[in-house]
């Protein structure tokens, strides 16, 4: 098939001379057997087809038809046949992403062109058909309203220009995530479906990755702008099926074609190619990868001494995990000859067995066969699992390490189960207790805000002032237990004498527990949303000079919003605030609305949260949630180039370990570790309990081998070295945060950098 087909109709057609017959006639010829006919925000191109065989027809039973107008309504009759036509577009969204809407060969161009005007392109352009419009609709909302009228929602060429996924564009990586992992998408158009290795686009979005969980189905389309290649300026001007995909369906129609893209069956695409379709299938391609933190190979069932716990282990580790896919009857390596599995079918009904009695709890793992090399292959597919920690009938907890299965440490197996208890929640609400993946929250349009309880205002009141509205929420008080701090293996400090009144007064005192924050939500019309946490009440200052320089809370809430300056706390005299520990995992976007600010008390009574100043509008280049400043800077530190991170500096490397803090414990070490795969924390790892890639940079740190003398700069980032471990490069990169300080990643692979860490390695000759 090739599903991105383009007609004189859009403005950009290059061969001028060519006729809708001929377009069709040509895909014949190359072998296609499913075409889609996408101009540019129009569907001219179909409609003047449609018409042309119309009109044919017409003549035809009128009696009227020449000979070379009957052979012309012949071929199409005859092309009709052979080839499923689909009516569709290419829209055009905003920040100029291209979008494939793909539907049903019976669907009218009456109710297509509706959905352009849907989607706010304007009468005038949709004859134009040009790539460049005015009034277009956001990406999020056409996936959503193209999925409603039952199309194929396509992103186009995600990987290169005007692709959602194309590299060196200045949007964070929430709002990619949202782009590439939306429920409404059926499958990813990329330029590069031949290439199997770890730098491939289908690789990059096979699940393996946790900021990308949803595996998506790859395709690839021509982009036709002409017949075929022959006289093209550009290699990349393609023809009538010169970048096709192949597709296993049992009949050929949309709806199989649908069904196929809703399904998780992603061994049935394939690029169509003369040179790799004959070769190539999915588990040779998985093997070129080699193994990752999504998939694992064995190359036998079962052995006489360990039985199935090899791939029992990688089971749990994968459920643990994010899950992944287990190769069973081929090696790792793609130089090497496929196994095979002998009795493949009852091989497949005792692996099952194996793991249904051997895992706990119970986990919905499928084992199919499938061929390759011209022999059967079991492929074993592990959810990722909701119920965690998984353990086998030993009782041994793994998880996944970059592309080892390890055993898991005491404070991830924690982490496990407070992930558990977190969805478990959520299941009771879902349909049939099944956990659905949705897109990350967006940012609220001002047309979704919920109505006001007050409608029945008064004219009168509705002309006043905007008014800040403040609302008081009392924190749910936690239990002694879990206040108190961990108690940990050190010598014991004299305790610090104190006065009686302050020992009575101090928050720390067990005689009572202590008194829970009182929170304060400082919500002013068409301005960001403040949070105050403060342990005692708290009045207003305000700036005009006819005001009344403080007042109560409840007075607070009359106040115009340019009168409000900031929030002190009270005169009395309030114990000093509690100091909240920071948690080591990392806030997500989808975790705090881009237009909450939250701010906490200072205990020497000064300013404590301000009104924020409202968003600025987004550029012609950047997304409205993505506009920040660059971060400050030393003299001699160029501005990177990279795309930001949130914080205007490069994002952290995907790959890897960075040690968080070490403390020294009756002369042990003990270092709190993150995996940058992963994104997991662990406290309380010691160089004798680390295993692989995290004893590799506990030995770096021990070495000092990243010491800040020794790093090499190039703006806010630094590489500290490299060295080969198992046949991987790996590096130790560093990255200077807006406060100054260092960041140490270690044992970095390649496929966790980003174009400015690639950058940075070629620079220092590495």
């Amino acid at each position: 098939m090739d599903l991105h087909l383009h007609t004189p109709a859009s403005a950009d057609y290059q061969d001028l001379s060519a006729t809708y017959l001929e377009i069709l006639r040509t895909a014949d010829e190359r072998g296609l057997d499913v075409v889609a006919v996408t101009d540019h925000n129009s569907v001219s191109g179909i409609a003047a087809m449609r018409r042309e065989v119309e009109d044919l027809q017409l003549l035809a039973e009128l009696d009227r038809l020449t000979p070379a107008e009957k052979e012309i309504l012949d071929e199409y009759h005859r092309l009709q046949e052979k080839l499923l036509i689909l009516p569709g577009f290419e829209f055009t969204a905003a920040y100029g992403f291209h979008i494939l809407g793909i539907f049903p060969p019976e669907t009218t161009v009456r109710r297509l062109e509706y959905l352009l005007m849907t989607l706010n392109i304007p009468e005038d352009q949709m004859e134009m058909g040009s790539g460049q419009v005015n009034g277009i609709a956001d990406v999020l909302t056409a996936y959503e309203v193209i999925n409603e009228h039952g199309g194929l929602v396509i992103p186009a060429h995600v990987n290169a220009a005007h692709g959602v996924a194309m590299q060196n564009f200045r949007f964070g990586g929430p709002t990619k995530v949202a782009y590439t992992q939306s429920e409404y998408i059926h499958a990813l158009e990329v330029t590069d479906l031949d290439d199997a290795t770890r730098r491939g686009t289908a690789s990059f979005f096979n699940g393996s990755r946790p900021e990308y969980p949803r595996r998506m189905h790859a395709i690839q389309g021509s982009d036709a702008h002409r017949l075929s290649r022959d006289g093209a300026h550009r290699e990349t001007d393609l023809g009538v099926g010169d970048r096709a995909t192949d597709v296993q369906l049992p009949e050929r129609s949309f709806a199989a074609l649908k069904a196929l893209l809703a399904s998780e069956e992603f061994s049935r695409i394939r690029p169509a190619h003369s040179s790799v379709a004959a070769s190539r299938d999915a588990i040779q391609a998985a093997r070129e990868q080699g193994p990752t933190i999504g998939q694992s190979f064995h190359e036998q069932v079962r052995s006489r001494r360990s039985r199935y716990r090899p791939i029992t282990k990688d089971v749990v580790a994968f459920a643990n995990t994010n899950g992944g896919i287990i190769y069973v009857g081929v090696s790792a390596s793609s130089a090497q000859a496929v196994v095979g599995v002998p009795n493949a079918e009852e091989a497949a009904r005792g692996l099952g067995d194996a793991i249904a009695r051997s895992i706990v709890p119970k986990l919905d793992v499928t084992v199919e066969v499938e061929s390759s090399g011209g022999k059967p292959v079991l492929i074993v597919t592990v959810p990722k699992g909701l119920d965690t920690p998984y353990a086998t009938d030993a009782g041994q907890v793994f998880v996944r390490q970059e592309t080892a299965s390890v055993v898991a440490l005491r404070d991830e197996i924690v982490q496990l189960v407070r992930e558990a208890a977190d969805i478990a929640p959520q299941l009771a609400t879902e349909p049939n207790g099944i956990r659905a993946w949705t897109a990350p929250r967006q940012a609220v349009d001002d047309d979704d805000e919920p109505e006001s309880e007050s409608d029945d205002a008064t004219p009168e009141e509705a002309r006043d002032e905007p008014r800040a509205e403040i609302v008081k929420v009392e924190a749910e008080t936690e239990s002694e237990e879990r206040r108190a701090p961990r108690r940990r293996r050190s010598r014991r400090r004299p305790p610090t004498e104190q006065p009686e009144a302050e020992a009575e007064a101090s928050p720390s005192s067990p005689s009572e527990p202590e008194a829970a924050p009182i929170v304060y939500v400082l919500d002013i019309p068409e301005t960001p949303t403040t949070i105050i946490e403060s342990e005692q009440p708290i009045a207003a200052v305000a700036t005009d000079a006819d005001t009344t320089p403080s007042a109560s809370l409840d007075e607070l809430a009359t106040f115009p919003v340019e009168t409000i300056a900031a929030i002190e706390p009270s005169a009395t005299d309030a114990p000093k605030p509690r100091p909240r520990r920071r948690s080591r995992k990392a806030m997500t976007p989808s975790d705090t609305p881009p237009e909450t600010i939250a701010t906490a008390p200072e205990a020497s009574g000064e300013v404590i949260a301000e009104v924020a100043e409202p968003i600025a509008e987004p550029t012609a280049d950047v997304p409205a949630a993505e506009v920040t400043e660059p971060p400050s800077a030393p003299e001699d530190t160029p501005v990177p180039t990279a795309r930001s991170n949130g914080d205007g500096l490069p994002p952290v490397p995907t790959t890897g370990v960075e040690i968080l803090a070490v403390e020294d414990r009756d002369g042990e070490r003990y270092y709190s570790m993150r995996d940058l795969k992963s994104g997991r924390a662990a406290d309380n790892v010691t160089k004798k309990s680390s295993r692989r890639l995290w004893r590799q940079a506990i030995i770096e740190r021990e070495n000092q081998q990243a010491h800040p003398d020794a790093i090499l700069w190039e703006g806010w980032l630094g590489y500290g070295g490299s060295a080969e471990r198992d046949g991987v490069r790996r590096y130790t990169l560093t990255l200077r945060d807006n406060g100054g300080d260092i960041r140490t990643f270690y044992a970095v692979s390649d496929d966790g950098l980003d174009d400015a860490w690639r950058a940075l390695i070629a620079a220092k000759g590495a």
